[in-house]
């Protein structure tokens, strides 16, 4: 067994050599990176001396090889003559065949070449050389491209950096005033373009402005190139529950003035963008965070609306607002007035606060007042404070006095006190001529 083995070898060997077997030419270049605008030299050696040598180029992602140009070995003194402007070739033998591309391009990337070498009655095939240029980084977008960005408190705002086409891809780092925060962002690339999508929740306290940046770092050996491409950010809040206050005073939302007194009124909210103000009260409506204004009774409510209208992420105003209502529920004060004095006895009429009553008949007048708050109501020189005269058996003209009273304490603290009077006569008739 061992025997024919090693027959069969020296056969093979044998018509190696008779025949003349030819090996595959080999493809090689004189650099190992490439840019544009770079020139490289693709040299086509072969084992022996060939008839012609052609150079075939596939671009990337085509199905079709084209031949680009075809050299020939004329002689020492016209080595490969060419035609060809976009590339230089040249011979230094006739198993040595160059071509070069004399200013290479973005077009040129991806091109897959190789040459075919006839030599004798048998074309052989080289390997295949692929070109990758190096692209430095050359640019670096951030959107959205505007130089104010409006995110919204709370709410998910997404920022994206995107670089220029690059080989070795470009990393990306995110920062908000110096501080990294690219564990927030999504990193991905495309045949060299570097992208990352930064999700950003403006949440922390207090926080209302800053600064946001996205720096693509590139390094190949000696290149190292760093951009950075920056948005001032402002951050967007819907407005806070309105607070007033009056005359300078914080105050709750009941409280108490007295009629017709002039007071100032300032709604405050927070928000961004500011906030603007809308009053509603018994006079009408009025515009602004402040209202002067005066209270006349059963006309005591105000109301502050505060509202800010919302910007796109990228600035421009939309129809989107925000908004909240304070109401005042005002307890109008105002001094006691003697609406009315009647009598529970029908038989006596009171006319222009005068009546006229039999000698010897008791009478009862009820003073009634109107007050906020409600008056104390009594009659001047009786023993009992009440708002009803009793008078029994009257025997002479009298003139009795109704007086009401109320002490109004307002917001601030102001303490006022009032007092109103009404007198009312009695005329005291006689059924026989009276005698006193």
């Amino acid at each position: 067994m061992g025997f024919s083995v090693v027959n069969c070898i020296c056969f093979i060997i044998e018509l190696f050599v008779l025949k003349g077997y030819k090996a595959s030419p080999t493809l090689t270049v004189d650099v190992n990176d490439v840019f544009v605008n770079s020139g490289i030299t693709l040299t086509c050696s072969t084992s022996s001396p060939a008839i012609v040598v052609a150079w075939f180029m596939r671009d990337e992602g085509s199905e079709e090889e084209k031949m680009v140009i075809a050299q020939e070995w004329l002689d020492a003194n016209q080595p490969c003559p060419t035609d060809n402007n976009a590339m230089d070739c040249f011979c230094l033998s006739a198993q040595v065949y160059s071509c070069s591309i004399k200013s290479v391009n973005s077009r040129n990337d991806g091109q897959s070449w190789r040459c075919k070498a006839l030599i004798g009655e048998v074309y052989s095939v080289s390997n295949s050389y692929t070109i990758r240029l190096i692209f430095p980084l050359t640019s670096l977008t951030i959107l959205p491209e505007t130089s104010v960005a409006y995110p919204v408190f709370n709410v998910v705002s997404t920022f994206t950096c995107i670089t220029s086409l690059s080989r070795p891809v470009a990393s990306i780092q995110w920062l908000n005033d110096n501080i990294n925060i690219t564990h927030l962002a999504y990193y991905s690339h495309i045949d060299g373009v570097a992208r990352s999508d930064l999700q950003f929740i403006p949440n922390a306290n207090g926080y209302i402005a800053g600064n946001i940046s996205c720096v693509a770092s590139y390094e190949f050996k000696s290149i190292s190139n760093i951009l950075s491409a920056n948005i001032s950010i402002r951050v967007q809040y819907p407005v806070s529950n309105p607070k007033v206050t009056i005359n300078n005073l914080s105050i709750s939302t009941d409280l108490s003035i007295r009629e017709d007194r002039l007071v100032h009124l300032n709604c405050f909210s927070t928000g961004y963008p500011q906030p603007s103000y809308n009053w509603t009260y018994s006079g009408g409506r009025s515009t602004g965070a402040f209202l002067n204004c005066t209270f006349t009774r059963n006309n005591g409510s105000v109301s502050c609306k505060a509202y800010n209208v919302m910007r796109t992420f990228d600035g421009i105003n939309s129809a989107e607002a925000t908004e909240k209502n304070i109401a005042l529920k005002i307890n109008v004060l105002y001094p006691p007035v003697i609406t009315k004095l009647s009598s529970n006895d029908k038989s006596i009429e009171i006319i222009n606060s005068t009546i006229r009553v039999q000698r010897g008949d008791n009478i009862n007048i009820v003073c009634t007042s109107d007050a906020n708050p409600l008056a104390t109501v009594f009659w001047n020189g009786q023993l009992i404070d009440s708002p009803t005269l009793n008078v029994i058996s009257v025997q002479h003209d009298a003139v009795w006095t109704c007086q009401a009273t109320n002490t109004m304490t307002e917001f601030d603290g102001v303490i006022s006190t009032s007092n109103v009077t009404r007198n009312v006569s009695a005329r005291v008739l006689c059924k026989n001529r009276c005698t006193y």
